[in-house]
């Protein structure tokens, strides 16, 4: 009788337990939950994304400006979205008619273009007193860099020098213009 009335003993303390268990298990997941509301409401999608879009979106604006005076077809944009993990995703890229083109799958000559109005964005933003944009046409075509050259002229108004590094030697250059040949052909 004493083993049986050990055994009852322990049954209810495994049922105490287990019901203890059960209570804790139901109050972590109303904690997961609660957890899982809030990252959404701080996260990208959430406060953190509309400080990111009060910060990023002037910078966008300007650097739209920049391009549409280098090139009236491009615009610079930013997509937020959820991939198929449910992982939120920050994409730059460029609405093209009725095409999506991420900054990845651009042209080398067309992610010079977006960059450099970005930067020159960047510069304006920080307004420094002296605003110098650098930039290595390395992996441009001739008729990108002749773009950009291009571009560049109708928005060196808003910078004090543009420095250009380049393979090529022969491509146009706006009335004006200073170029150093570095490449000693003696």
């Amino acid at each position: 009788k004493k083993v049986e009335l050990q055994q009852k003993e322990e049954i209810k303390r495994n049922a105490i337990i287990a019901g203890q268990l059960a209570i804790e298990h139901e109050k972590s997941k109303q904690n997961l939950e609660g957890i899982k509301t809030l990252l959404k409401l701080l996260g990208p999608k959430g406060i953190q994304g509309e400080i990111v879009k009060d910060v990023i979106t002037p910078i966008f604006d300007r650097a739209n400006v920049l391009l549409t005076r280098i090139n009236p077809a491009m615009n610079l944009q930013i997509k937020l979205y959820d991939d198929d993990k449910e992982q939120e995703i920050f994409e730059l890229g460029w609405q093209k008619e009725n095409n999506w083109l991420s900054f990845e799958t651009l042209s080398s000559g067309q992610k010079v273009i977006f960059s450099v109005a970005l930067m020159v964005a960047l510069i304006l933003t920080r307004n420094p007193a002296c605003k110098i944009l650098g930039i290595e046409l390395g992996e441009c075509d001739t008729n990108s860099a002749e773009l950009l050259i291009s571009g560049l002229d109708k928005i060196a108004d808003q910078v004090d020098n543009i420095l250009i590094c380049s393979w090529h030697n022969n491509f146009k250059v706006p009335e004006g213009w200073k170029v150093w040949n570095l490449i000693n052909n003696n």
